[in-house]
């Protein structure tokens, strides 16, 4: 073997920077604004659903799926039809709710080519009393369809 001179060793720092670059952890997925937008579009088109008293409206930013998901107090619930379930149930058993939906500190996060993950804050207001309201924390795992970005996954509380 002979000993790198010359020409040769200009390109050891070269090849030693593209070595350890390829053993580096790879960079966080690059933010995708086009997600994005679709993910708070989303979100507030879910919102004028509620605000119009209308439930489908409202979740068909859920994906119809087995293996959608949403945490509540009792545990984890499967599929959107027990996720409409217990919204009928919960806030729109005596009609319309009587209450106005927004999200606030929304923010996206890529968490790969077709998932994301939204967290945020949701308020609820009384129409009419706004100043009683409830409130808490969202976190929304959204993964892209044919149909646009839905969620997968929603725990909030």
């Amino acid at each position: 073997m002979r000993p790198l001179t010359g020409p040769r060793i200009r390109w050891l720092p070269l090849v030693a920077a593209v070595l350890i670059a390829g053993c580096a952890p790879h960079a966080a997925v690059p933010a995708d604004r086009a997600a994005d937008q679709a993910i708070r579009d989303a979100l507030q088109a879910s919102a004028a659903g509620w605000n119009a008293g209308n439930l489908d409206a409202f979740l068909a930013t859920y994906e119809d799926a087995a293996t959608t998901t949403f945490v509540t107090p009792a545990g984890l619930q499967r599929g959107l039809g027990e996720i409409r379930e217990i919204y009928r149930r919960s806030y729109f058993a005596d009609g319309p709710p009587s209450t106005e939906l927004r999200f606030e500190s929304v923010e996206v996060t890529p968490l790969g080519r077709d998932h994301a993950l939204a967290v945020g804050r949701w308020i609820l207001e009384e129409r009419a009393d706004p100043r009683e309201m409830r409130d808490g924390w969202f976190s929304l795992v959204w993964v892209r369809t044919p149909d646009g970005w839905r969620i997968q996954h929603d725990h909030s509380s």
